[in-house]
């Protein structure tokens, strides 16, 4: 982390700059091409720009997954310093760690504030703005291709009914998407993925790339099993996602044991017909499906963290048959509910014995 508050070449310059012309910075966020249009009268400006981005793979305020390796499905950057923000929008997912200090985001017309420790997730195709000031603002930026999200990280999310949605939604151009915010505080654990996956990244040794994604699904899980009740989302206002949805979706995820659709529907003022359509509109699920998937994720969630037995499992799941309860657990995850415990008992015997990179690969 130390080596990370550092600043760059490119930073050093950026500060000068700061400093000289404080005024850049305290306008409203611009695209890319209102902002070297305003520095036309500040020439140091404009030739630091070229000189540290002109290479950047951008059409207007549009960034392409041409700023990928061809065999990469991650990218990570550390966010530079002291450069004004510019409203641009990209083809990729761009997943936003606050390591420092705090960071700005202007996106969705109102500015988003994370503190240390924040995750953000933002969806492709949203324009948005960052701003980092201060010097000790240390900010990861882990970029996802869209391209092959679905393919190579969607499996791990399909059983989570908001981040399933976000994502969906994301994937679809026509629809477009919001961001998620997972507050983590200090969370370690999240912390050393990233600087792990930073540092291979930057390494690029062998099998690095497999590497990286492994570590990129091991973040996901994190954030779902540490930090899914710190969430919020912010969505574009023709998506109509209000916070209702969301609300739907976790007073679900929260009762899954003896919850019904006419109970669900009485909470929220619907009746069943109409919060039957709310939950296929906005999730493309229906609601015995989405409680089906909660419940499942609740099920592997106690066969990882707790002593329970299956049987008590079982009732706590909202099932009173364990019979077919076996069923369902074989059809989501290929194994039996006492096959998924004992890998998780060796898995957890490796990262004891000091081997976590294995349980991750």
């Amino acid at each position: 982390m130390e080596d990370l508050l550092k600043l760059n070449d490119a930073e050093k310059e950026f500060r000068e700059l700061f400093i000289r012309y404080p005024q850049i910075h305290q306008n409203p966020p611009k695209t890319v091409g209102q902002m070297l249009e305003n520095e036309k009268k500040y020439p140091d400006y404009r030739r630091a720009f070229d000189r540290y981005f002109k290479d950047c793979p951008r059409v207007g305020d549009y960034l392409s997954e041409n700023l990928f390796s061809p065999k990469d499905d991650v990218a990570l950057l550390m966010h530079t310093r002291f450069v004004p923000g510019f409203m641009h929008y990209h083809e990729f997912f761009e997943i936003t760690h606050v390591m420092n200090g705090k960071y700005r985001c202007y996106v969705n017309d109102t500015f988003l504030e994370l503190e240390k420790g924040d995750v953000c997730i933002l969806a492709p195709h949203v324009y948005h703005c960052p701003i980092t000031h201060m010097e000790d603002d240390v900010v990861c930026n882990v970029l996802v291709r869209s391209s092959t999200f679905d393919k190579v990280f969607f499996h791990i999310l399909r059983h989570d009914p908001i981040l399933s949605e976000f994502f969906s939604r994301s994937l679809n151009e026509s629809i477009g998407g919001g961001y998620l915010k997972f507050s983590n505080e200090d969370d370690k654990e999240v912390e050393y993925i990233l600087l792990t996956m930073l540092n291979e990244f930057r390494n690029r040794g062998l099998y690095y790339a497999p590497i990286v994604n492994k570590l990129m699904s091991a973040l996901f899980v994190l954030l779902l099993r540490n930090h899914s009740n710190t969430l919020v989302t912010g969505f574009s206002d023709h998506l109509n996602f209000s916070q209702k949805i969301t609300s739907v979706l976790q007073y679900i995820r929260d009762n899954v044991q003896s919850l019904t659709l006419p109970e669900l529907a009485k909470k929220f003022s619907y009746s069943e017909r109409q919060v039957s359509r709310l939950l296929v509109k906005y999730t493309g699920k229906s609601f015995t499906t989405i409680l089906q998937d909660t419940r499942m994720q609740q099920a592997c969630m106690l066969l990882r963290e707790s002593n329970r037995t299956v049987n008590e499992i079982v009732f706590q799941c909202g099932y009173k048959n364990q019979h077919h309860f076996y069923t369902m657990f074989k059809n989501y995850y290929g194994k039996t509910p006492a096959q998924y415990r004992r890998d998780i008992i060796f898995e957890k015997s490796l990262k004891d014995d000091g081997m976590d990179f294995d349980e991750l690969m």
